[in-house]
């Protein structure tokens, strides 16, 4: 399967799923509109999904080691889950509280199962475009949900939210063998620092905590019951992820979290300042989205990273985003207290938010530093996979470079692995790229060594 048409089913399988799940049971306008009840014995069913998805994500990360499984869990999880949203249409109210359990349970498995093959999906730039891209569709069809409910009844569109899992079950159940065999090599694995992987999912709960505060707090509150306020927030999200996939070949990701960070501070100064007026409610909007959207690309891109640097993707976005999903749910009972403290609320939650985006600040350098030393560990590793001695042929052929040339990193992963005996179909698969430009690679690294064969390249690796 050629690059292009792996990073369509990475994007396509996530983003038809995430849709789904932004506009059904996470705090979905689904959700709201056509459950019989909002609440069980007292607890909001929305509660109750984002509940047993954290907790899930977290047992998930603590006992699941096998990365090979991503396809079962895929499949299986989207299943449980196409057949529990279908139940949703029974009129039975106690189907809700346990379905939105089950749904909460199933979307963690799912979303950890393809954190695998997105950990696989190329170097920064591209997750970043990849999330970007996955994002943007995501929302779009939260979008086209929200049209419908203005349109049809509740329970007509509850009926037609099952639509993007089908189609992300009939990708999946497309693939050929040969491509689940071989989409998982190979992970990098270097022994996971215990302490980044800490500190990280600290750093996301303290940023997302403010999740909650925007869902229960500062949303409502900066309603207009206009057009406009139905779609502000989106367009502001998708406009913002789309400059970022534009330019995400040339973005620096201490610049997402940095401006992230930023924008979050200041959407909550806004609030606290402008909330009762309409200029309040634009600035404080849309610093809040754009904010979130270059976090959000932050986050995933980074776990990317780490995974397959560690070569533990259910490990790592296990408890990570079981803390992104547990900050969510920490500050939605949080903000029910604030709501009890009348007008004095805006200030409040502005001082929360204030103390937990300079907690996570403190932390980035450490954070920055910490990956950027495992990312210089991982190449060190690509060039030394099998521990090349000074006598290896890798090290020998390096010195017939000629003068001024230098391999990229591309070429240089082309190298070690035509000296490791693979054929360019090998290559191209383990590359995610295709076997054309596998020769084009290959074509100009022996320009490079002065020769004009893959044949002569191995040859000068076996010289003294």
């Amino acid at each position: 399967m050629s690059d292009q048409k792996t990073k369509n089913l990475i994007i396509w399988t996530n983003s038809l799923y995430f849709g789904w799940l932004l506009s059904f049971p996470f705090y979905g306008p689904v959700l709201f509109a056509a459950a019989p009840q909002a609440n069980f014995k007292g607890l909001p069913l929305v509660m109750i999904f984002i509940g047993t998805h954290a907790l899930t994500y977290l047992l998930a990360g603590l006992f699941l080691k096998k990365s090979e499984l991503w396809y079962r869990l895929m499949t299986v999880s989207l299943l449980v889950t196409l057949i529990v949203n279908s139940m949703m249409l029974l009129p039975l109210n106690w189907i809700w509280p346990l379905g939105m359990a089950i749904m909460g349970a199933g979307s963690s498995i799912y979303i950890l199962g393809w954190s695998c093959i997105f950990s696989l999906s190329g170097q920064t730039g591209d997750r970043i475009q990849i999330m970007a891209a996955v994002m943007i569709i995501g929302n779009l069809i939260l979008l086209s949900y929200n049209f419908l409910l203005t349109a049809l009844p509740a329970r007509l569109v509850l009926a037609v939210t099952g639509i993007p899992l089908v189609t992300a079950l009939i990708i999946l159940l497309k693939l050929s063998p040969a491509f689940k065999q071989n989409i998982l090599r190979p992970f990098v694995r270097l022994s996971l620092p215990k302490p980044l992987l800490i500190i990280f999912s600290l750093f996301i709960f303290s940023i997302y905590l403010n999740g909650g505060f925007m869902y229960r707090i500062m949303l409502p509150t900066l309603s207009f019951d206009t057009p406009l306020d139905a779609y502000y927030p989106f367009i502001i999200y998708i406009l913002v992820l789309v400059v970022i996939r534009q330019y995400s070949k040339a973005i620096n990701k201490l610049l997402l979290v940095y401006l992230g960070v930023s924008f979050l501070g200041l959407a909550f100064i806004s609030f606290a300042l402008l909330s009762q007026h309409t200029s309040g409610y634009l600035m404080t909007v849309g610093l809040m989205e754009s904010s979130f959207a270059l976090l959000d690309i932050f986050v995933w891109t980074t776990l990317g990273s780490l995974a397959f640097i560690f070569g533990a993707p259910f490990q790592i976005f296990g408890m990570a985003i079981a803390a992104n999903t547990a900050s969510i749910l920490c500050g939605d009972i949080i903000a029910i207290q604030l709501l009890n403290a009348g007008e004095t609320q805006y200030l409040v939650t502005a001082l929360l938010s204030a103390t937990s985006i300079f907690l996570a600040v403190t932390v980035i350098p450490w954070l920055n530093r910490s990956i950027d030393k495992n990312l210089a560990l991982i190449g060190e590793k690509e060039g030394n996979r099998e521990e090349l001695s000074k006598d290896s042929p890798y090290d020998i052929l390096i010195q017939y470079l000629q003068p001024g040339k230098s391999l990229t990193e591309r070429e240089n992963q082309v190298v070690i692995l035509t000296l490791q005996g693979m054929t360019n179909k090998d290559i191209a698969r383990q590359l995610f790229i295709s076997e054309h430009t596998v020769k084009t690679h290959l074509k100009n690294i022996c320009n490079k060594f002065g020769v004009t064969r893959k044949k002569e390249l191995l040859h000068l690796a076996t010289r003294k």
